[in-house]
Order: C-alpha cells, then sequence, then structure tokens
C-alpha cells in the first residue's frame, strides 16, 4: 500500500509559509510512520507555479497483511 501526500502552504500573518510546511510534515510523518509503522520514501520539496505557495510531496509504504497487519517495506 502507497500513500502520497502533497503539502501546500501560504505565509500567514505570524508564521513563514516553510515553517507551517515543516510543522504539518512532522504530524503526517508522526502518524504514518511513528503510529502506523510505515516506510516513509519521500520527503521532498517540489516547485509550484504559484510562489508565494510552499510545497512539499511525502510518500509512504507499507504491506497490509490479510490480517490487517502492516510491514514496513
Amino acid at each position: 500500500m502507497i500513500f502520497e501526500i502533497e503539502i501546500y502552504s501560504k505565509d500567514k500573518e505570524l508564521k513563514a509559509k516553510q515553517e507551517i510546511t515543516k510543522e504539518l510534515s512532522k504530524l503526517v510523518n508522526d502518524i504514518f510512520d511513528e503510529h502506523y509503522g510505515f516506510s516513509r520514501k519521500s520527503n521532498i520539496p517540489i516547485p509550484n507555479i504559484d510562489l508565494d505557495v510552499d510545497r512539499r510531496y511525502m510518500k509512504y509504504q507499507a504491506k497490509i497483511d490479510e490480517n490487517k497487519r502492516i510491514y514496513r517495506r
């Protein structure tokens, strides 16, 4: 099973877009890697056509058996 996540963020009054993206990336990683045991395959910044938007691509992978157990790949 593969999950692909893309995060988009814009500057807010007191937070920069890169800081928001970093916090969201950590939350996604906490769930997929630490809680569910998926293996992270990608975590890269990618360009966005709107330069006011920060964008990050994350990819997680794991194998799930017939008993719904999750195994890292």
